[in-house]
């Protein structure tokens, strides 16, 4: 592999489940994307980086992987795997044209446990096991928990023999803070485009009190995403694997996928708002 390929990411996938048309327009200049200022305010808002930075906080003697550069992360990654125990913060792992950034990644002999962090609010006795009452995946959790299904997927093909198990690490409503000032002690600092949480010095996880995030396993609801189908086009609905190939492959050669039409094509990010339309990149219609 090298520098030029066209990954599948978490992200894009993401985008492809909810409409594979948006594939073709996602990192393209010449094409409005109003996605990347709501996700930069909403990291803001909502204090994602600072609940990551917590979570990373509270896995002690994790290696981070700073690298953009995919290839080097990639190598970085593969070479702190050769040891037998690890955490990994930000892990790279690639399988062909699929590549995902683990939030946190710990392995312990042939187990690997793959932790995708959100700053989204569980509680225990409400939210349970992410079902409603026909027994489908709620849908505010399911962008969630299709994003680790795609990581476990990738990780499963990436280290076969080994033992994945993916768990969501969620803000803990059944908690409460007992420490003042806790959101103090990770500065949000902005570098260009990028967002880096600055920890307070001296900060353990024993200073911060209860811990307010909760690491809820959902191999369950993984194997239920995998064993379901996804749209590749209007009517065209087809296994999570045989889906992510296609997705993988017209990203990889940039050919634009049939839309999906629904309720939200409306709030799409690559369409202007109607007194937007003077702006100089270009809008779907």
């Amino acid at each position: 592999m090298n520098q030029a390929v066209r990954y599948l990411t978490k992200s894009r996938f993401k985008l492809a489940a909810e409409c594979p048309r948006k594939l073709y327009y996602t990192g393209k200049k010449d094409y409005l994307d109003r996605s990347l200022d709501d996700s930069f305010l909403a990291a803001l808002a909502e204090g994602g980086y600072q609940v990551g930075e917590l979570a990373c906080l509270i896995h002690p003697g994790g290696v981070r992987v700073d690298e953009l550069d995919h290839q080097v992360a990639l190598a970085k990654t593969a070479e702190l795997l050769q040891q037998d125990e690890v955490t990994i913060f930000e892990a790279a792992i690639a399988v062909d044209t699929l590549f995902v950034r683990v939030d946190i990644l710990r392995k312990s002999g042939t187990r690997i446990e793959i932790i995708e962090v959100k700053a989204k609010s569980y509680s225990a006795k409400k939210d349970g096991d992410f079902k409603g009452t026909k027994g489908q995946l709620k849908s505010d959790f399911l962008p969630y928990l299709q994003d680790v299904a795609f990581q476990r997927y990738v990780s499963e093909a990436a280290f076969p023999g080994h033992q994945v198990r993916a768990f969501l690490m969620l803000v803990d409503k059944e908690q409460f803070a007992t420490v003042d000032g806790l959101n103090q002690r990770f500065k949000v600092v902005v570098e260009g485009r990028r967002l880096r949480v600055q920890v307070t010095p001296g900060t353990t996880p024993e200073s911060l009190g209860q811990y307010l995030l909760v690491k809820v396993p959902v191999d369950g609801q993984v194997d239920m995403i995998l064993s379901s189908t996804l749209a590749v086009g209007p009517a065209d609905l087809r296994p999570f694997p045989d889906a992510v190939g296609a997705f993988a492959f017209a990203y990889s050669q940039d050919k634009p996928l049939l839309p999906v039409p629904s309720s939200v094509c409306g709030g799409c990010q690559f369409k202007a708002p109607r007194e937007g339309l003077h702006n100089p990149r270009r809008s779907v219609s």
